[in-house]
């Protein structure tokens, strides 16, 4: 009985061997904390930020009547393609023609006053007030009657230029009032996006700057544009300041309503920033002793490090570094308060 004890003991003294052994062989090896990075450039005081909006026809009009009524037929549909002139929508016309039958009577009525009157004064049997009387209640009758004709034609609604339907807001047999949209009609395919940029930054982008634009839906692509819009007032509703962009050439696989992603280069105002490292404010942290730091990368190690650097002044646009970083340098940007020294870390792929 003491003997199988014995063994009992043996064994497990050995198992436990083995495992911690083991363990201390192959150990605990943590996986590289990826993070996002930003190449360490001097002379322009660059600042990238990327936005997101939707895209947008450039050319997208918001069709409408010109007057109201009941609407008695819409044969398009959407995405539908349509000529110049083609009719989108009609109004029931019944009291507009009745109006502009009414307007014609009274019309005719007055013309043939008007030439009464005429031959009147002629014969010295009417005055002149008479005759400008009767001029003057024949031409109301004319406008009033051309008005009428007008109002008889824009019961018609027709595209203003060749397109494609994007939305139909309005149902047949609706009635509808003047200004209303009935029919959204794209007539080009050029496409642009707007997105919202905070205060501090309103002040460094203007008309004419480049940008990249790309889209969930299209993987491994982005778009050139170009600045064609800066807001001058905030959006309550945002916070922001409308910017829009246009892009500059697409081979027709774009359309409305895309979710967008637009990068902006951002470039100091500043005078003196020709010789200037900017760095994004999160990247630069503080230590117990109150010394300024960033994590430097190491492409060899694969690994980051401490590295203090020296602080001329902060901006609305990042953190201008006096001292402690050089071009081509690379230093993590964001999550840097989870870092520690010389741990493995993974660049994340940028888009």
């Amino acid at each position: 009985m003491r003997m199988a004890k014995t063994y009992t003991v043996i064994a497990a003294v050995i198992t436990a061997a083995i495992v911690f052994t083991g363990c201390g062989k192959k150990g605990y090896q943590e996986p590289p904390r990826p993070i996002k990075y930003m190449i360490v450039e001097k002379g322009d005081a660059a600042i990238k930020k990327e936005y997101s909006g939707v895209s947008k026809n450039i050319t997208e009009s918001e069709l409408s009547f010109r007057v109201s009524g009941m609407i008695e037929e819409l044969p398009i549909k959407v995405g539908q393609k349509v000529a110049a002139g083609q009719m989108l929508a009609r109004l029931d016309p019944t009291d507009y023609e009745m109006k502009a039958k009414e307007m014609e009577a009274e019309h005719i009525s007055a013309e043939a006053d008007l030439k009464r009157y005429r031959a009147l004064y002629e014969e010295e049997s009417a005055t002149k007030q008479e005759l400008d009387d009767a001029q003057a209640r024949a031409d109301i009758a004319k406008a009033q009657y051309d008005l009428a004709k007008q109002e008889l034609s824009y019961t018609v609604l027709k595209a203003p230029a060749a397109g494609q339907v994007v939305e139909t807001p309005a149902e047949a047999h609706e009635n509808v009032k003047v200004g209303q949209i009935v029919c959204i009609l794209e007539t080009g395919k050029e496409m642009e996006v707007k997105v919202g940029l905070p205060e501090y930054l309103i002040g460094w982008v203007k008309k004419g700057d480049k940008a990249k634009v790309s889209f969930k839906s299209i993987v491994e692509r982005s778009y050139e544009a170009v600045v064609t819009e800066v807001g001058v007032r905030i959006d309550n509703k945002t916070g922001t300041f409308p910017v829009t962009v246009q892009i500059v050439e697409h081979g027709g696989e774009l359309r409305a309503g895309m979710v967008a992603d637009v990068k902006f280069v951002f470039t100091s105002p500043d005078k003196d920033a020709s010789e200037t490292i900017t760095v994004p404010t999160e990247a630069v942290l503080e230590d117990p002793k109150g010394d300024q730091y960033v994590w430097i990368f190491d492409p060899d190690k694969e690994t980051v490090s401490k590295r203090k650097v020296e602080v001329e002044r902060l901006t609305q646009g990042g953190t201008i570094i006096r001292s402690g970083l050089e071009s081509g340098e690379i230093i993590a940007t964001a999550g840097a308060h989870y870092l520690r020294e010389g741990q493995k870390v993974k660049l994340l792929e940028k888009r």
